[in-house]
């Protein structure tokens, strides 16, 4: 990455990406309803070892990065690491407050409701850090590398991606639901929407106001 392009404005869009994506994970899984696909296995995975799932996350993403680091090595940057360590603790502690102040949803329609605040959220959060370009998490590389390679539209490949773990989490027993379909379709093209209508014309605001300065000093 090239750190000139680093400025406050892009970190807090990198930071707040992360929470907001973490925030969505958790309502997810607070829903009942089942979570994204990549994290569906990652909570599987974490009941089968009985390792934290923060732990699990920790541990996934070092195998994630690994393809990043050969095949997109220019992905890589301060995002990267934030997403990839700050991502499963930051869920964990998500989860504890919505347990605290929300309890479970009591109604299919909750439960409902949840699930699609939680892919809004989700979407924003991956839209807002990628767009940043301060660095792509481990496991969202794995879509954008797929596109780069394979020429597909960004919310195909991130439909593979999140089909391919959602068949993972099937076979070694992991809780799919309504939830895990709704984001494994729903992602791909609202992250798409959140790219052209919020995220890049926040950036852009940045450069032009950025210019703006210039010319005035």
């Amino acid at each position: 990455m090239d750190s000139r392009m680093i400025t406050k404005r892009k970190i807090f869009g990198m930071v707040a990406g992360v929470i907001i994506l973490s925030a969505g994970i958790a309502i997810f899984r607070q829903s009942g309803m089942g979570t994204d696909s990549g994290n569906a296995m990652l909570f599987r995975i974490a009941e089968i070892t009985l390792f934290p799932f923060s732990t699990i996350v920790l541990l996934s993403n070092l195998v994630y990065f690994a393809v990043e680091f050969f095949l997109g090595r220019t992905y890589i940057g301060i995002g990267t690491f934030v997403n990839g360590i700050g991502c499963g603790y930051i869920v964990t502690v998500c989860c504890y407050f919505l347990e605290r102040i929300f309890g479970t949803p009591g109604t299919f329609f909750m439960q409902l409701l949840w699930v699609l605040i939680g892919t809004l959220v989700m979407s924003l959060g991956v839209s807002l850090y990628q767009t940043a370009g301060l660095g792509i998490a481990p496991y969202d590389s794995l879509a954008i590398l797929l596109c780069k390679y394979t020429k597909m539209p960004y919310f195909l490949c991130r439909i593979s991606v999140d089909g391919l773990c959602g068949v993972i989490c099937w076979r070694i027993g992991g809780h799919l639901g309504i939830g895990t379909l709704i984001c494994l379709f729903a992602l791909g093209p609202f992250i798409s929407l959140f790219d052209k209508y919020v995220s890049r014309p926040f950036m852009r605001d940045l450069s032009v106001q950025k210019s703006i300065n210039t010319v005035k000093v």
